[in-house]
């Protein structure tokens, strides 16, 4: 019999990452399991749902290589309720059994053969980048925010990565509301347009968060994020991305500049009064303030208004969504919301967001007040 020695805290680690795709499909009974792999002093935990795949990786001591596939949600179940203390991993292959013990106790439990879980599919390396894990985890978060819910199918369901000659960048979002980023190319990427699922995205963005540097690797069907201690794998979408380097070009006329707190505050009152069926709210700017009205006639007779100090242009009177506009600003990352706006019909408002060598965009769509 065969053990593993390894810090439970260490092991509750690898569990979290490495254990995030199991049980997520119910086609393929065997991907209700994770797979536990050790080699020398590293352990190696493997996690698929058939579209994506898993691997994280930590230190244990060993008394030989084993590999061995144990049901993740038992699995992980026991060894988050145990203390901070070493424990022992016991594999008997003859009788398919995981045997853990701690210092108050063991549990035993049933195992299948490594070689009835799908391997991860070879990579055939056509792009290769490294950036930061920080930034690529708030832009994928971020770009997940915006990426279009429930339309399945749908390109906008996806995150868009793409490189050209001068930026590396990500986008998402769907016809009212956009998030764009991007900063300098200057390794030479190639060119090349990916569509990530937006789960996967929202995945390898937990990955990358603790991540100093990320490298990404894709070819023609799947895409790889590798970190210090994982690689995540996940195919994608065969859809083909609207052309999102003309947002960049938009440049409004009328610049405004406030606080986001106090901005953002004024929106939430008066979302606590809308009334079904109407989230339009107005805006005016007179360039020393920004004045939000909500008006409801008809049997509500409700109208709210606030009043709330700015630096900028003026602009006339437009209508956005009051909630689209709240998810905008409670995405924006700076402690200023700076956005501009062409003061003309369809032209939407542009909030911006400069970060060091790189550049945030939101794009909300607005009407202009015919009346």
């Amino acid at each position: 019999m065969e053990n593993i020695k390894i810090n439970r805290n260490d092991l509750v680690q690898i569990m979290y990452d490495g254990g995030v795709f199991a049980g997520k499909t119910k086609f393929m009974q065997v991907l209700d399991n994770v797979c536990i792999t050790t080699k020398g002093n590293r352990i190696r935990i493997e996690s698929s749902d058939s579209n994506n795949y898993i691997r994280s990786y930590g230190f244990c001591e060993t008394t030989a290589d084993m590999s061995f596939c144990v049901n993740a949600n038992g699995f992980a179940s026991y060894i988050g309720l145990l203390n901070d203390e070493d424990i022992t991993m016991n594999y008997d292959s003859e009788k398919n059994q995981l045997i853990i013990k701690h210092a108050n106790g063991e549990i035993k439990l049933p195992t299948t053969n490594a070689s009835e879980f799908p391997a991860m599919r070879p990579m055939k390396e056509a792009n290769k980048i490294e950036l930061s894990g920080e930034v690529l985890s708030e832009w994928l978060t971020t770009a997940g925010n915006f990426a279009m819910k429930g339309a399945i199918g749908s390109v906008l369901e996806g995150i868009y990565i793409y490189a050209n000659q001068e930026f590396v960048g990500v986008c998402g979002g769907e016809r009212s509301q956009i998030f764009t980023a991007r900063i300098p190319n200057t390794n030479n990427i190639p060119d090349f347009g990916i569509v990530l699922p937006k789960e996967s995205a929202s995945i390898m963005a937990r990955m990358c968060a603790t991540s100093d540097k990320v490298t990404l690797m894709q070819d023609e069907n799947a895409l790889y994020i590798r970190t210090d201690n994982t690689i995540v794998c996940s195919l994608l979408l065969n859809l083909k991305y609207p052309n999102v380097s003309f947002l960049f070009n938009q440049n409004g006329k009328c610049h405004v500049t406030i606080e986001k707190s106090t901005l953002l505050q004024a929106i939430k009152r008066i979302e606590s009064q809308t009334v079904k069926d109407n989230e339009s709210i107005h805006l005016h700017c007179t360039g020393t303030s920004l004045e939000l009205n909500y008006d409801v006639i008809a049997e509500y007779s409700k109208h709210l208004s606030e009043s709330i100090p700015c630096d900028g242009d003026a602009f006339d009177d437009v209508i956005v969504n009051l909630k689209h506009l709240r998810k905008v600003i409670g995405n924006y990352g700076g402690d200023k919301v700076m956005f501009n706006h062409d003061n003309s019909e369809r032209s939407p408002f542009i909030f911006e967001n400069k970060r060091d060598d790189s550049l945030e965009l939101f794009l909300l769509a607005v009407m202009v007040n015919q009346h």
